[in-house]
């Protein structure tokens, strides 16, 4: 146990709490909540073995009201669903021609999964920063192998079908007069033979910083100057 001299004092600031607001926040999160989850309504029987009446012995009880209701949020797991598409098919009475309903769209050709779970992949990478490896995990403890090497090349190829919008994008950040970046310089060595050393820069965003990286490039090879900083 750390023992401070008397001579020693710390002193901590605490910020006043408005009760009224923080109550209003609360329930509004609750709301929100609500209108969000999907509600289960789940019947709990009375035991048998308290089927008995303290006061006169007897077993035999009429339903009092609706009961006592008692909530619980929980969480159920993520979960793969197939899709068997029954395409029909119809025949000409004359028996000459046949039909068949088209395959519906998918998001690129020769796959064999839908747009969400391919949504899923980009945004837990991306936005949530977790890696495939992870999600292999994730799947294989719900008993679905999802190899690695599969979830790289969807991944992949969903990033080849946004290239435009990301092309976009750093379009709009190189025509930029100003750009708005989190920079935190940190020195690096530029060659480890030598002792020369450059500046480097962590933020919080990756997407951002490469984005401003690659627009700062297009703009000096465009020989423009480079957003303000």
């Amino acid at each position: 146990m750390l023992t401070l001299p008397p001579s020693v004092r710390i002193y901590f600031a605490v910020e006043p709490v408005d009760l009224a607001k923080a109550l209003l926040k609360r329930r509004a999160n609750a709301e929100a909540r609500d209108a969000k989850i999907e509600t289960e309504a789940v019947d709990v029987p009375v035991p048998a073995a308290e089927l008995h009446c303290q006061h006169c012995g007897g077993d035999d009880f009429a339903k009092l009201g609706g009961g006592k209701q008692s909530s619980v949020i929980d969480y159920v797991q993520g979960y793969f669903r197939k899709r068997i598409f029954r395409r029909e098919t119809l025949a000409c009475r004359c028996g000459q021609h046949i039909v068949t309903a088209p395959v519906p769209d998918k998001v690129f050709d020769k796959t064999q999964y839908g747009p969400g779970f391919l949504a899923h992949l980009v945004v837990s990478k991306c936005c949530d920063s977790l890696p495939l490896y992870r999600m292999e995990q994730q799947f294989g403890r719900l008993g679905i192998p999802m190899p690695r090497s599969t979830m790289t090349d969807l991944f992949h190829r969903a990033g080849e079908l946004v290239a435009p919008l990301a092309d976009r994008i750093v379009a709009l950040i190189a025509a930029s007069q100003i750009v708005l970046a989190d920079e935190t310089p940190m020195p690096v060595q530029d060659d480890r033979r030598s002792r020369t050393f450059g500046r480097s820069f962590l933020g919080r965003s990756s997407r951002i910083a490469s984005a401003w990286i690659a627009a700062a490039t297009r703009r000096k090879k465009s020989s423009a100057a480079r957003p303000a900083r």
